[in-house]
């Protein structure tokens, strides 16, 4: 047991500086350093936090603050984007999705600056499943459970704080990211539900290449307008230009 809980504190540091807690409105959740360049790095957290118009700050593991701006909202997960942070390492999703019982482990905000580990279980690598006439449920496999003592409901009756927390495996991988509790009772408030490690590398994924499209759009009528100046431009010289040469051929 000794040896399993220095085992569970060693891998908390190690992707301690992966993680960070959005606040908004008084209230915060779990956030995901996913994507970082030379000015920008992008952070993964749950949509229901976030609200049009407000602040949103991102507090990181050096207990350093910053300010965030809303690239995306996606039904479950949103993209925000920060200063870049050279401190802060990207998760690393695993390169294929569990497919055993093992030990995991969530990092969960105690407040609105502290985390705390919880050891974890995967008790279920996958949630396929078939309905009564035996067809596959459609995107069941995309999921499994997770044994995980958050010591109540993951929900504060606003947002769900473990919304998009990663869940890592002894190694430090993202093997996936919790998305919702499997119930309100007793018994079934400590297992939640995962997204497997794929699923959640292509939401991601959507989601960047959705600020992208977004982006471009937002650009359109600037790129148009330099556009229509540079044809502008090269209309009033073409008649000079051409007198020019007319000159030096005569």
């Amino acid at each position: 047991m000794v040896e399993m809980e220095e085992l569970y504190r060693e891998v908390s540091e190690k992707v301690s500086n992966s993680i960070a807690i959005v606040r908004s409105r008084g209230l915060y959740c779990i956030g995901s350093v996913v994507h970082s360049t030379v000015d920008t790095t992008l952070i993964l957290t749950s949509s229901s936090l976030i609200r049009k118009d407000t602040q949103i700050d991102v507090h990181f593991h050096d207990n350093t603050v910053a300010p965030a701006r809303t690239l995306v909202v996606g039904d479950r997960f949103t993209l925000l984007a920060v200063e870049s942070r050279v401190a802060c390492s990207v998760i690393q999703f695993s390169e294929k999705d569990i497919d055993i019982v093992s030990e995991a482990l969530v990092l969960s905000p105690t407040s609105v600056s502290t985390l705390s580990h919880i050891p974890s279980f995967v008790i279920q690598p996958s949630c396929a499943a078939r309905d009564d006439k035996m067809v596959n449920i459609q995107e069941s496999e995309q999921y499994f459970l997770i044994s995980c003592h958050y010591g109540g409901s993951i929900d504060s009756g606003y947002h769900n704080i473990l919304v998009s927390a990663p869940v890592f495996d002894m190694s430090g991988k993202t093997i996936g990211l919790v998305t919702s509790q499997c119930g309100e009772e007793k018994n079934k408030v400590d297992i939640k539900i995962g997204l497997s490690a794929s699923n959640a590398r292509k939401s991601f994924l959507d989601l960047l290449e959705k600020s992208k499209q977004q982006e471009k759009v937002a650009r359109s009528p600037e790129e148009n307008k330099k556009q229509e100046r540079v044809a502008e431009t090269g209309s009033s010289a073409g008649p000079s230009t051409r007198k020019r040469k007319l000159r030096r051929l005569g």
